[in-house]
């Protein structure tokens, strides 16, 4: 008996829509009712061993419509998230402490952010330690968000979700928008890779008086904000840059979302406010009769926020003499930076991967002595480029000028 081709293609359509039904995930909530889904990861080195917090959302608390951090109804402060920390000699012992103690299975498909301590930090086997654990989880996206501070990073947990539902979602925004250089665990890995030198951002925690009753109302940090980075050499953290330094080198690692800066006017010494906005970016080693430099090119577009000074942004030479002040002072940031890495015998921006790249003889011959070598034999040539393209009015506002007299 022949068989139509009508009835070949609809079992062929049915037998496809079986299979992609395979892929639409899981069915049925009894599993994830079974799950306590991690958000964030915190570790802490004590005298007893290593402290590991993990923060999980409530289901219990969860519901459709509720504000950040409270309860539905409003009439009580119930938070929607709670951490659970036990201490081991090493995480894995300090995760399946905690893992006894939930009655839920832990995964970590929703980790996106880990911050380590000052004293985990400092310590090189516990870095180890933590790259380790992370590649032998499968479910740890290695894209997730690092962090480090110079207190404990427990502290945390002391931070009350006032703008979002979740404090993590907070470190999540910090990444989307740019606020802060951006180092994921697969850049850790590759820098431990390479040598383990590297950078991590810095958070720092402060206790601020409350201005509303959406204070925790508990003792300790009450505020999270960005600071400088961590320098970390052959693992372990070895220095600090200064906010101002940490900017300057965003700009040679990731594309800025956009920087406020308040710069010096040439003209009269007062204020301007500008957004700076990345361009291009170039990398160069330059070999010269033995000698070692990079050419660290960039073309930054800026924009007028606010000005105090009376320049006259329609000038071309003033408007110039304006560009050149910024260039030169983030030139100076980015030096003063490199300083520090030599200082620290690092290389935290792997630079002598551009030299592998461009000389590969010359770094076969120097890297076994490159961290000796970049401490003061390599100079550092900022090439900044300012171009001021959005100038709003191009003066003081006319109003101004009469209060001014």
């Amino acid at each position: 008996m022949r068989i139509s081709i009508r009835c070949i293609r609809t079992a062929g359509g049915i037998l496809a829509g079986l299979l992609m039904l395979q892929l639409t995930g899981c069915w049925s909530s009894v599993e994830l009712d079974h799950r306590a889904f991690a958000r964030v990861m915190l570790l802490d080195r004590t005298e007893e061993g290593v402290e590991l917090s993990l923060g999980f959302p409530l289901p219990n608390q969860i519901m459709a419509g509720s504000s950040g951090g409270g309860s539905a109804s409003g009439s009580t402060h119930q938070q929607d998230y709670t951490y659970t920390s036990k201490t081991g000699p090493s995480i894995g012992e300090a995760f399946q402490k905690i893992q006894t103690d939930l009655p839920r299975k832990i995964t970590f498909g929703q980790l996106r952010n880990i911050i380590i301590g000052k004293k985990y930090a400092e310590s090189r086997e516990d870095i180890l330690a933590l790259s380790d654990f992370v590649s032998r989880q499968p479910l740890i996206h290695i894209n997730g968000n690092l962090f480090m501070t110079l207190k404990q990073a427990k502290h945390f947990a002391q931070i009350p979700a006032i703008f979002e539902r979740f404090p993590s979602v907070i470190l999540a925004d910090y990444a989307k928008e740019k606020n802060t250089l951006i180092i994921t665990l697969k850049d850790m890995l590759s820098a431990l890779y390479a040598g383990g030198d590297f950078l991590l951002p810095e958070l720092t925690f402060k206790e601020i008086a409350p201005v509303d009753n959406q204070s925790s109302g508990q003792p300790g940090p009450n505020w999270l904000g960005a600071g400088g980075a961590g320098v970390f050499t052959q693992g372990r953290l070895n220095g600090m840059l200064s906010p101002e330094q940490t900017r300057a080198v965003m700009w040679l690692l990731q594309d800025e979302g956009g920087l406020n800066y308040s710069a010096i006017s040439p003209k009269d010494g007062k204020n301007v406010s500008l957004l700076l906005k990345s361009g291009k970016r170039r990398i160069k080693p330059v070999v010269k009769n033995g000698e070692i430099a990079f050419t660290l090119g960039l073309s930054i577009g800026a924009g007028i926020l606010a000005t105090d000074s009376s320049i006259d942004l329609t000038d071309p030479v003033q408007l110039r003499e304006l560009e050149q002040e910024v260039g030169d002072e983030l030139s100076e940031h980015i030096r003063s930076a490199f300083a520090n890495f030599s200082g620290l015998h690092s290389d935290p921006l792997q630079m002598g991967s551009y030299l592998r790249w461009h000389h590969p003889a010359l770094w076969r011959r120097i890297k076994p002595d490159w961290r000796d070598k970049i401490a003061g034999d390599v100079e550092i040539r900022p090439d900044i480029d300012v171009t001021v393209k959005w100038s709003g009015s191009s003066q003081k506002q006319n109003w101004q000028k009469y209060i001014t007299k």
